[in-house]
């Protein structure tokens, strides 16, 4: 399948990989809605590490798959080495509050995929053919987007993750930094929707959308911004797959289950498939799970 990679593409995220739509519908198909897989990467990986996974089999028809990469920084706990990364935290941590989030990077990492959604559906692809997934800190990410509920996704698919402000790993669950996640993630999506400038920086330097007060905000629609739904249950029946290998050394089993308990709580309807002796890594027959 041809490739594209375009620096400038905003929806790609810089210098992601976007694939594109395969399969095409067969001639004299009914007609369908275009779709799109937003997947991210691991800390140190890029978008051309996980290229070669995708498309996935079974995939709908006019599905587009994104590939963003991270930015590189400085990683503390290994040292400060840079490489690519959504936040600076170790694996499984807890972001046990807003300040944190925002210093982590975690909370522009959150806004950023929203931007991304945003954009998708700015492109006349309905949020709810949208689906939202990654790999430990990208799955770690994709998951504080899902449990924000500011969007009503397709779904999300969830490899040897985490949810950072969710319980797990003996922390509490931290709801400012949750609050603070989700506050962002409004704010890139109502940018977007208007076409300002990405609201990361401006969302996590201060003001309402930084407030370590901030109350959760509503979901947005299938096909825009916030339509003021419920709150309590954000993700209303919005499927969700939970891969982790249970001889995982660095991201638990035990995180990946809190997370899916984190997001069931919400309303999703999560699935969790747990491969023993299966590592920090996915296997074929995870992927297989996932198409």
């Amino acid at each position: 399948m041809p490739v594209s990679i375009s620096p400038s593409d905003a929806l790609g995220g810089g210098d992601g990989i976007v694939l594109p739509p395969h399969p095409l519908p067969a001639p004299h198909a009914p007609p369908c809605s275009p779709a799109v897989l937003i997947f991210l990467h691991g800390r140190g990986d890029t978008a051309a590490g996980w290229a070669p996974a995708f498309p996935l089999r079974g995939s709908p028809p006019l599905t587009a798959i994104v590939l963003p990469t991270a930015p590189a920084m400085p990683i503390t706990h290994v040292g400060g080495a840079v490489m690519p990364a959504w936040f600076d935290a170790r694996p499984a941590a807890s972001i046990p509050d807003a300040r944190t989030a925002r210093a982590s990077g975690l909370a522009a990492a959150v806004a950023r995929l929203s931007g991304m959604v945003a954009a998708a559906v700015a492109a006349g692809v309905p949020a709810d053919r949208i689906v939202v997934g990654g790999f430990s800190q990208g799955a770690a990410v994709a998951a504080e987007l899902l449990a924000a509920g500011t969007w009503r996704l397709g779904g999300g698919v969830l490899v040897g993750g985490w949810l950072p402000t969710g319980a797990g790993g003996g922390e509490p669950h931290a709801p400012a930094a949750a609050a603070a996640t989700a506050a962002v993630a409004t704010a890139a999506a109502a940018a977007a929707a208007v076409g300002a400038a990405p609201a990361a920086e401006a969302a996590t330097a201060g003001g309402r959308g930084a407030d370590d007060t901030a109350g959760p905000r509503p979901t947005a629609g299938a096909t825009g911004p916030p339509d003021g739904g419920p709150a309590a249950r954000p993700l209303r029946g919005v499927p969700i797959l939970v891969l982790h290998g249970v001889a995982d050394p660095a991201v638990p089993a035990a995180a990946a289950t809190a997370a899916a308990a984190a997001l069931t709580a919400a309303g999703a309807a999560v699935s969790v498939v747990l491969s023993p002796g299966l590592g920090h890594t996915i296997s074929g027959d995870q992927l297989r799970a996932a198409s």
